[in-house]
């Protein structure tokens, strides 16, 4: 078959187009639930110079007293707000076919503008040939950008910050948004990194309270946890003498026999399901080498305060750049701009296993 190169492009786009559409972004399965729950409560922005600006409330400036009539009263000029401030970033993956490639599948560019007669069958080898690319690229890059949404960003100024930076397990020190935690407490969220078997219902309560003592921050509504973390929170749960002990039950049908089952159906902590995120038992393919293995650890997380921000126009849209001059191979893209963002540090805590 012979094909022009403008109708190569449309049939590559058409082709990324249509697995986009129907495995978007924000349709991922439950192996990254962190990615999935972002996008599931995207904010996209309007274009911005280099941030996405929050409005932070510090605090009252209050002068309240009591007084007698005698008294002087105090007045003072309210200085109550801050602005958090999130660099937006750009995210790219591409993919490209070389005109051998194609040709050894029986497809020939033609550049004079002419095209040939393409049969049924002919357009089906076009299709399962980049069909096969398009679907690689699009769990490419997919796989990619979850990981950086957890890792901090410390490895390139480039690359966004993710949720070890926002929430890092030093919850003391850094700049995040343009704030300082060490100058700023309510700019801090809870982390406990010594968790054991015995002690973690109680520190658990105590990252709960945490979260929600603010009155317009209401609480955690999705818990986020690793393998390791997983199994000592189902021992802690199986303990007796515990509030959480679990009781099991043995079925006789009465014919002959009894089932068995030992396994836990679920794990909840306060109503919220535990969410295992298997991505991050091999500490994301081994691309994070933090202290802290990411299968020891847990996230309170308050998704009305942490938001995935999209820059408008730029949420993975596909791109088809033309081919160059001093080759002959054509590419296909997926662009993605924006910023991960939060206003609410305190609604949000990390927990580790010791």
């Amino acid at each position: 078959m012979s094909l022009t190169s403008a109708e190569l492009a449309r049939a590559g786009k058409a082709g990324l187009d249509h697995y986009l559409k129907n495995n978007p972004i924000d349709q991922v399965d439950m192996k990254r639930p962190l990615l999935k729950h972002l996008t599931a409560k995207k904010k996209p922005f309007v274009g911005a110079r280099e941030h996405v600006v929050e409005q932070i409330r510090k605090g009252y400036g209050s002068a309240g007293q009591w007084f007698d009539s005698s008294d002087t009263l105090n007045y003072t000029v309210r200085d109550t707000l801050e602005q958090s401030r999130f660099p937006w970033y750009e995210f790219h993956d591409g993919m490209s076919v070389s005109e051998s490639e194609l040709a050894a599948n029986g497809i020939t560019v033609d550049d004079s503008g002419k095209s040939g007669s393409v049969t049924d069958a002919e357009k089906i080898q076009l299709t399962n040939l980049m069909a096969e690319k398009m679907e690689a690229l699009r769990l490419g890059a997919q796989e990619r950008f979850s990981q950086d949404l957890h890792l901090s960003g410390a490895s390139s100024t480039k690359q966004i910050v993710g949720l070890d930076g926002l929430l890092p397990l030093d919850n003391a020190t850094g700049t995040v948004g343009g704030l300082d935690r060490a100058t700023f407490n309510w700019w801090r969220h809870h982390a406990d990194a010594t968790l054991s078997t015995s002690t973690m219902h109680d520190k658990m309560e105590i990252a709960w309270r945490q979260c929600s003592k603010r009155s317009k921050g209401g609480q955690p509504n999705v818990i986020l946890a690793g393998g390791a973390f997983i199994d000592e929170y189902r021992k802690a749960a199986q303990q007796s003498n515990t509030i959480g002990a679990a009781v099991r039950h043995v079925t006789d049908s009465g014919k002959g026999g009894v089932d068995l089952d030992i396994s836990a159906s679920g794990l909840y902590f306060k109503g919220i399901p535990i969410e295992y995120c298997p991505e991050w038992d091999d500490n994301f393919g081994g691309r994070d080498s933090t202290s802290k293995d990411w299968s020891k650890r847990c996230y309170f997380l308050n998704m009305n305060h942490l938001t995935l921000r999209p820059l408008q126009g730029s949420d993975f849209v596909t791109r088809h750049p033309p081919r160059a001059a001093s080759n002959y191979i054509h590419s296909w893209a997926v662009l993605w701009r924006g910023a991960l963002t939060m206003n609410m540090p305190s609604a949000h805590a990390v927990l580790a296993l010791a």
